[in-house]
């Protein structure tokens, strides 16, 4: 068969019948609606609402399958272009009077931000998370039951200032959604019972007895603020009575490996972004005071960070060709040389070395020394000279006696 233009065009394998119909080459099969819509799914030999062509070549199949899988993605793409672009301009125009009214107490900013994220999302009645992608309003996420209690995941302002919490336990990302849904429950505000409400002293009660918790445990009643608590409250709330608490053995097993699995899935669908916005790799050391030496390895994606590996590097020397050897496993057994933009390490001169020689073998991938690291190494620099070195010297001592006399 002769083709009629592009291998990769539909129109190159079959010809239009009558006014919106398709009649394939390879099988002479005619269809009187369609398109070349049809027509590729014929060839490509997807099931549905065409039947599939028997006498297309494999590779042929292949290449309509890989045309009709982009296709899907483009326009996913621009759906998702379109909702950041309407984020943008929302923000640029209601954005001024939104930090004007932020709270400054940090339960204040909380409620704040919940209910901005509900704002936002009522607007364009998506929300988009960059590990779940785009889902509706009224859809659960990732096998969580939907009821009246539990709130679907959902993006969360970006305005404004965050508290330490909040920046820890939250995305720099675009979207600014909760890392997992327990984050978004520990955040969705509950209605008390109302005889609940008439007793009273059940806020003390309450207080009391997981205080004595904390207290029994030597735990830091600052730990209360992890968002994590909150949302394993609020969701013993929601269960009532009958439910068996967890043992000892069982947080420490079956449980730890079900949240074990919970983040390798999270994981892959981390991994599928790699590709589509590229993967910056980031390596450190830390030695510590008894000259144990660990080099870890983290992955950042998409307003995302992972923690990857780490290696036990006491007792090596570490050379240029040590830290060449691990680096080199990471971005090519392990990430993808292909998917990596840039690599991020210390300014010492084993690891620009290292580095140097992997980016001549990966010419698309840049080296970034850390900036944190250059600093404290200017900032070393600059106290060595005498008169800085006896101001910090002064700074030392009165820090020392204020330290030894506040008894």
């Amino acid at each position: 068969m002769r083709l009629r233009g592009p291998i990769t065009e539909a129109w190159s394998h079959g010809d239009k019948w009558k006014s919106n119909g398709f009649s394939c080459a390879y099988c002479s099969i005619k269809r009187d609606s369609g398109g070349v819509t049809r027509l590729r799914n014929h060839l490509a030999g997807m099931a549905g609402d065409v039947v599939s062509c028997e006498n297309v070549p494999k590779f042929v199949r292949n290449i309509m399958l890989a045309e009709s899988a982009r296709g899907r993605k483009n326009r996913a793409d621009a759906k998702e272009h379109r909702l950041y672009v309407e984020k943008a301009i929302m923000e640029e125009a209601y954005g001024d009077a939104r930090r004007s009214n932020i709270p400054r107490d940090e339960d204040g900013q909380l409620e704040w931000a919940l209910r901005e994220s509900m704002r936002d999302t009522g607007r364009s009645g998506v929300s988009y998370s960059p590990l779940f992608g785009a889902s509706s309003r009224n859809q659960p996420v990732r096998g969580e039951r939907c009821n009246s209690n539990t709130p679907p995941l959902e993006r969360a302002s970006g305005s404004g200032n965050q508290t330490t919490i909040s920046r820890f336990y939250h995305s720099p990302s675009v979207s600014q959604a909760p890392f997992d849904l327990d984050l978004a429950r520990s955040k969705a505000p509950s209605q008390p019972r109302v005889d609940i409400m008439l007793q009273g002293d059940s806020k003390i009660r309450l207080g009391k007895i997981w205080s004595k918790w904390f207290q029994a445990n030597d735990i830091a009643g600052t730990k209360a603020n992890c968002p994590y608590f909150a949302s394993a409250i609020k969701l013993t709330q929601q269960l009532g009575e009958g439910v068996a608490i967890p043992s000892g053995r069982e947080i420490d097993g079956p449980l730890l490996d079900l949240n074990y699995e919970d983040l390798l899935a999270q994981m892959e669908d981390h991994k599928e972004n790699w590709a589509r916005y590229g993967v910056t790799v980031m390596c450190d050391s830390w030695t510590g005071p008894y000259k144990m030496c660990i080099i870890n390895f983290m992955i950042f994606c998409n307003g995302r960070m992972f923690f990857h590996s780490s290696v036990d590097a006491t007792g090596h020397f570490q050379k240029a060709a040590f830290i060449y050897g691990h680096i080199r496993k990471v971005v090519e057994d392990d990430v993808g040389a292909k998917n990596i933009v840039q690599i991020v390490t210390d300014n010492g001169s084993n690891y620009k070395a290292a580095c140097k020689q992997l980016v001549a073998e990966h010419p698309h991938i840049t080296w970034q020394p850390c900036a944190a690291h250059t600093i404290n190494l200017m900032l070393k620099e600059i106290s060595s000279f005498a008169e800085v070195d006896e101001v910090v010297r002064s700074a030392q001592r009165i820090c020392k006696f204020f330290h030894s006399h506040n008894r």
